[in-house]
Parts: C-alpha cells; sequence; structure tokens
C-alpha cells in the first residue's frame, strides 16, 4: 500500500506540474489554472464553469464531454482551490468575481454564458451583477446566497482547534464523509477513485487555512442584495436544484425563483443531492443544453426583430 500524502503539504508549483490537467496562467500575479474543452463546432459561445467549496473545476468531469457538443467549455480553478494560487488573500466573493472578470478578460471574451455550483453559484451572482455586460446566461445549481442554517461540516470547521485537526487527518474519511452528504446516491458514485480526483489538490500547502478562512468569514449565505439585483439583468437564470440536497433545501432554489420573477426557470431534479451534476449525469447535462440553446435562440429572433425596426420602433417598409 503506497504511503498517504498528508493533506496541505505539497509545494503548489511542484505539486501543478505532476498533477494539473489543464493550463495555467498568471491572473494580476496569482498562479491561475482552468480547464478548456473545445466544441468541435464552428464559432459557438463559451460557457463559463465555477466550482463549489471544497471542490475544483475537475468536479465538471462527468459534464463536459456532453456540453462541448454545443459549447466551448472553460472551468475555472477559483483563487484557494485546486491549483490555483494559495496565497492568504481577502477571499470572499468581490474577490472571486475579480477573477472571474480578470479572466474572461484575459481570454479576450466579450460574453460568456456562466455556471455556478454552490459557492460557485454564489460568485457568478456577484459578478453578474456588477458584470452584466459581460453574461449572456446564467445557470445557478444549489446555489449558496441566501441565509441558511450551517450544515455540521460548517459549523466543525469554525470550531477553534477542532477544525484545523479535523483537516489534518491522514486519512480520506473526513473528505468521503463530506461527499457523502453532498450526494444522494453516494454509496453507488462514491469510490477510490472519485475522492482522490476530487481531493488531490487539497494536498497543496495553504488548502486548509484557505477553508478555515473562508468558513470564518462567513460570507457565503450574504447575498440576499445581489439576488434580488439579478432580477433587474435583462439575461435569462436557470436555477437548478437537487430535491434530496442536505446541504441547501430545495426551497432556497424556490425562494430564488420569486425573487428573480419571470426572467428565471426552476427546475428540481429527483433523486438527487447537492451535487446534482453527478447524482444525475444525464438528467442535468439536458437541463442545461435545453435551457441554453432556447435561450440563444430566443435572443438571436429577438435581435432579428429589433433589425426590422425603424428607430422610431416602425416595421420598415419592403
Amino acid at each position: 500500500m503506497s504511503q498517504f500524502i498528508p493533506w496541505n503539504s505539497q509545494p503548489l508549483e511542484d505539486w501543478s506540474k505532476q498533477y494539473a490537467k489543464g493550463t495555467i496562467i498568471e491572473l494580476e500575479g496569482k498562479q491561475t489554472h482552468y480547464l478548456k474543452r473545445d466544441c468541435a463546432k464552428q464559432e459557438r459561445p463559451y460557457l463559463l464553469l465555477l466550482h463549489g467549496l471544497c471542490y475544483d473545476s475537475l468536479m465538471w468531469t462527468p459534464n463536459a464531454d456532453e456540453l462541448s457538443k454545443d459549447y466551448n467549455i472553460i472551468a475555472l480553478d477559483l483563487w484557494g482551490f485546486g491549483y490555483s494560487t494559495r496565497e492568504p488573500l481577502d477571499y470572499g466573493y468581490p474577490l472571486f468575481a475579480q477573477q472571474i472578470h480578470a479572466f474572461i478578460n484575459y481570454l479576450g471574451l466579450e460574453q460568456v454564458a456562466i455556471m455556478g455550483h454552490s459557492m460557485g453559484a454564489g460568485a457568478a451572482i456577484e459578478f453578474s451583477t456588477h458584470h452584466p455586460e459581460k453574461v449572456s446566461q446564467l445557470i445557478l445549481v444549489d446555489a449558496l446566497g441566501l441565509p441558511n442554517s450551517p450544515h455540521l461540516f460548517t459549523r466543525l470547521m469554525r470550531t477553534p482547534i477542532l477544525g484545523s485537526a479535523l483537516l489534518k487527518m491522514n486519512n480520506n474519511a473526513l473528505r468521503k464523509k463530506l461527499m457523502s452528504c453532498h450526494l444522494n446516491r453516494g454509496e453507488e458514485i462514491i469510490n477510490d477513485k472519485l475522492i482522490t480526483e476530487a481531493t488531490w489538490s487539497q494536498k497543496i500547502m495553504g488548502s486548509n487555512q484557505v477553508l478555515l478562512d473562508i468558513e470564518n468569514r462567513r460570507f457565503c449565505d450574504q447575498l440576499s442584495d445581489e439576488i434580488h439585483h439579478l432580477g433587474d439583468q435583462s439575461f435569462p437564470v436557470l436555477i437548478i436544484w437537487g430535491r434530496q440536497d442536505k446541504i441547501l433545501p430545495f426551497t432556497r432554489g424556490e425562494h430564488i425563483h420569486q425573487v428573480l420573477g419571470t426572467n428565471s426557470q426552476l427546475e428540481v431534479i429527483d433523486n438527487a443531492g447537492h451535487m446534482v451534476n453527478l447524482d444525475q449525469t444525464e438528467i442535468f447535462n439536458a437541463t442545461v443544453l435545453d435551457f441554453l440553446l432556447k435561450s440563444e435562440k430566443e435572443q438571436k429572433d429577438l435581435e432579428r426583430e429589433q433589425q426590422h425596426l425603424t428607430p422610431s420602433g416602425e416595421t420598415e417598409q419592403t
């Protein structure tokens, strides 16, 4: 049996060279890693994927193949996660929105569709309310943002000394337990390979400190104002939730849908937990593509209709 590699023990540069599967760039002087999957079709839009707390861009692996049939896929490691920097930073939604903005500009993209999961959805909300011109469509998956009772894991991480000690345990038990809480079909899905892929970047020095810092800052459910502002934006919003989500009940999704009104669509998927993209991958992928393609067509139809109008709003004579 191979020797266990302690969490929070490996230099970022060395570990990235060995295991990062995507591209590493510098954004504002900070190491930033992302995965890219090009669409075989020409001149297709981009879909930016943002992972949740405790995970990284690899969480989207089961979805990338199907989604890349119609969209260019880019999955970003937010600062503090994956193979991006572990510097002590002012972690929070404003920082992540700053990173997203810098990343989109780095790629030279005028506009993207954005899909975020959990904390990544919160980052997407923050970014979209401050840079709506950059967003064509927004997909929120089991989104953090509204006030919610903290999960047991969160309460443990916020307990002085205990949280740090649990993260340092020399086995996969804590990570495996957390993933099982995130999945409704955990017994069918979780295996050693999945756990390793999902947590391997947490071997990087500084990973534990980032997670503890984020939990203790308690910003994840403080987006009520921003969510209300989302309702004023012109881009369409899809809200996806797992009906059996033990971290955030699907009633949170219903609340967000009520706030956003007619500009949003809510899809609650049965037999799925917090990581609905893993629990019900085929249904999830189909739901996302259906929304993206339909809203894209509606936008193009609207643009064509507007082109046939004179500045006064009257139909041009032919």
